[in-house]
């Protein structure tokens, strides 16, 4: 029975005659459903993982929660009441101060000056650390000092690095953008802070490879003068996908003068142009499946028109 299938099965799809141009139209047709549906497993994957590889990597530099302080600029003198709320906060895994501050990075000898954003981080966070560089400082991984100027070390990206032409070692000078004083004639004077750069790091997005900096938290509250203040408030919870609901709850529990964002909504842009381009390349593959199944179609009509009298 079974060799009486293949026969059967070989002779319509593969006539020996003048059904030749048919079994030619026929594989042509099945090729096409073949392609078209590889294309489309082929992208839709290729999209989910690129989505994917993106929201781990924002998610390890970036906090699920941030807490900050209404008024000028990111402040935050009186911290550790909101430290500790963040803490009782259900889901939350850990939660440290930060300091956030836009710098111009000189190096000296040199008239190139290169903006940045430099962070304010606690090298021996309790427990669990923030983001993925500050884990990497608190492991080892990363060199962040004694330094051998005895200036305050400094992290920084590898390409921000590459722009300035800066290798470990090395000393800078970080210019305060927010924290400036006025001289006698009303001429502005900024506030400049010797660095020396420990180590460069790479987390494979050109946004942050190329802007961000770490720091320890003093030497930041020096170049700043924020005294014992800090920027915001960072919040880890177990699963990032929730981090709306804690800050939710943290809105609640805080009030005014305090507000919340999550690492969802300040990326939706981000996320909702992947989103929207994921479901075009979808809806095109898919057209290209449909006019290949109709291929399929036709060419069975045609099977059907030629073998009736058989």
């Amino acid at each position: 029975m079974k060799r009486l299938d293949w026969f059967i099965a070989r002779r319509y799809l593969a006539s020996r005659r003048k059904g030749r141009f048919v079994s030619l139209i026929t594989l042509i047709s099945v090729g096409g459903v073949f392609v078209g549906v590889a294309a489309l497993i082929i992208v839709i994957a290729v999209m989910t993982g690129l989505q994917h590889d993106l929201q781990a990597k924002i998610i390890g530099m970036n906090p699920h929660v941030y807490v900050f302080q209404q008024g000028r600029g990111f402040r935050m003198p009186e911290w550790r009441p909101v430290l500790e709320a963040a803490r009782r906060a259900p889901g939350v895994v850990v939660a440290e101060p930060f300091i956030m501050t836009q710098v111009a990075v000189m190096v000296p000898g040199t008239e190139y000056a290169q903006a940045g954003m430099l962070y304010g981080v606690d090298p021996r966070p309790r427990g669990d650390a923030l983001t993925t560089v500050q884990r990497q400082i608190a492991t080892g991984e990363l060199e962040f000092g004694p330094t051998s100027t005895g200036y305050p070390p400094l992290l920084m990206g590898r390409r921000l690095a590459e722009k300035l032409s800066v290798y470990p070692g090395d000393t800078i000078q970080i210019v305060s953008l927010e924290n400036v004083n006025t001289g006698g004639g009303g001429e502005v004077i900024p506030v400049i802070r010797p660095f020396e750069v420990t180590d460069r790091f790479t987390t494979g997005m050109y946004e942050y490879d190329s802007n961000f900096m770490y720091a320890a938290m003093e030497p930041v509250q020096d170049l700043l003068h924020l005294g014992d203040g800090v920027g915001a408030i960072g919040v880890n919870v177990a699963d990032p996908w929730r981090a709306q609901e804690t800050a939710q709850w943290l809105q609640n529990e805080l009030r005014f003068p305090y507000y919340t964002n999550d690492w969802v909504q300040l990326n939706s842009s981000l996320f909702s142009a992947l989103k929207l381009e994921k479901i075009v390349m979808s809806v095109i593959l898919f057209l290209i499946v449909v006019v290949a199944a109709f291929n399929i179609i036709s060419t069975l009509i045609m099977v059907v028109a030629d073998k009736t009298r058989e």
